[in-house]
């Protein structure tokens, strides 16, 4: 629960009013700012560790931040979250976003500014187009299944550099997860990759032949999940009609999402313009996978 003290720190400081009488009373306002923090927010919902091993040695990196875990911080102190596109790439050999989060007071005075950028040369993205193409997707249709989930991993960063210049909170938490697998890497540390989660089966009116020993039929499955992700992230389909999905086979799947996306643009002409053309390339990789999952053999 907030206390007295706490909403006293927080009003102050984030009005620009705080005059510490000396260096000790302003670090001990941080510290308790700090302290408050940790307890609003939950380990695994909105921040993570990574176990690992140094030298024969278990250890444990100290707390990443998760966007969650951002947020609530931000609407802790009062603060209004604003987001904008800087810079983007998109193209046949890249799709990147530069992000810039601002953190506002009621009275529009801007408390923080934090950047976030993503682009398709990370190895990790990088990696899930090639896999796509070796599945045999072309690679435009590669390249913007993935479109969306860079620019929510660029918005990401962003909100989480403007939450950890608060109050010197990136003293407490690490900026992003990757930095802290690649910070363990360089100091000569190993994680222990975990193993993949299994997934539920699928139920299918017809089975699907194999196709290129199933990649194609997983890289197909792959792209309906994200997709699925994406639009909830956005509220634009909710549980009940996920769950209606998942009990059906994989080219109905595809027919049914794709009936819902022309419902949600039908019906929704206002929508803005990076969710209007997220559906469109929605809407062209799920008619260009329906043909490959008919000449699969369904």
């Amino acid at each position: 629960m907030e206390n007295k003290k706490f909403l006293d720190i927080r009003n102050d400081a984030v009005s620009g009013e705080i005059k510490p009488d000396s260096i000790k009373n302003r670090l001990m306002e941080i510290n308790s700012i700090q302290e408050f923090v940790k307890s609003l927010l939950k380990p695994g919902e909105d921040y993570g560790t990574i176990k690992y091993t140094k030298n024969g040695k278990e250890m444990e990196t100290k707390p990443f931040l998760y966007k969650s875990g951002a947020e609530k911080i931000a609407y802790a102190l009062g603060l209004r979250i604003l987001v904008d596109i800087v810079d983007k790439v998109v193209d046949e050999n890249e799709i990147a976003y530069t992000i810039k989060c601002r953190l506002f007071r009621n009275d529009d005075v801007v408390v923080s500014e934090g950047f976030g950028v993503a682009s398709t040369s990370e190895y990790k993205f990088w990696k899930q187009v090639n896999e796509s193409m070796k599945a045999g997707m072309p690679k435009d249709v590669a390249m913007r299944s993935i479109s969306n989930t860079i620019l929510k991993m660029a918005e990401k960063r962003a909100v989480v550099d403007a939450a950890l210049h608060i109050f010197a909170l990136s003293g407490f938490f690490s900026q992003d997860e990757d930095y802290v697998k690649e910070e363990i890497k360089n100091e000569g540390g190993h994680v222990e990759t975990p193993k993949p989660k299994q997934q539920k089966p699928i139920q299918k009116s017809e089975p699907i032949s194999d196709v290129d020993d199933g990649s194609i039929q997983e890289s197909i499955e792959n792209v309906i999940i994200e997709q699925i992700e994406i639009l909830m992230d956005n509220g634009l389909i909710d549980k009940k009609f996920v769950d209606y999905l998942s009990t059906k086979d994989i080219l109905s799947r595809l027919k049914l999402l794709h009936w819902k996306i022309k419902e949600i643009m039908k019906n929704n002409p206002d929508l803005a313009e990076d969710q209007a053309t997220m559906l469109l390339d929605m809407k062209a990789d799920l008619e260009y996978l329906m043909g490959e999952t008919k000449r699969g053999g369904v």
